[in-house]
């Protein structure tokens, strides 16, 4: 009995865990939206509807939602706030256990462009263990395991 409300205490964390950064990001789209919507209303009476049940201010309120997220996008690039992002992964987000590990699969390093062949692995370090991702297992019985880099 304990093993299956473990399985399903474990399942709903992680389900909640993977949905809440993409509920945040729809909530703050929904929001800007809406207030891109207000914006484009005094348009509606020169865009008709283009669509069917899809009106002109609608279209417009959307291209001004791509044409701000494309904006923030440069501002991100620029050196100021490339440097202010690094200052807060290196004090902040490198605290949270797994971040690097998640940001270098991201990333696309070490070679994990593939993740169907990654396993999980624990290493025995002094007293404690040290979890990893075995990348490639040779025949001679060596393998190589990345270990994300943690601060704690």
């Amino acid at each position: 009995m304990k093993k299956v409300l473990h399985f399903i205490s474990a399942t709903i964390t992680g389900g909640v865990v993977f949905l809440f950064p993409i509920v945040i990001v729809m909530v703050i789209l929904k929001k800007a939206f809406d207030y891109l919507e207000i914006i484009s209303s005094p348009l509606e009476l020169y865009l008709q509807d283009i669509f069917e049940g899809f009106d002109g201010h609608n279209l417009f309120a959307i291209l001004l939602l791509v044409l701000l997220c494309f904006m923030f996008g440069i501002i991100f690039h620029s050196m100021r706030m490339r440097r202010g992002v690094n200052y807060l992964e290196t004090n902040l987000l490198d605290f949270i256990p797994g971040y690097i590990l998640f940001k270098s699969i991201l990333q696309g390093r070490p070679n994990m462009e593939d993740q169907s062949h990654l396993k999980p692995v624990l290493m025995m370090e002094g007293d404690s263990y040290r979890p990893g991702l075995m990348l490639e297992e040779s025949d001679d019985g060596y393998c190589t395991v990345f270990f994300g880099r943690s601060k704690m």
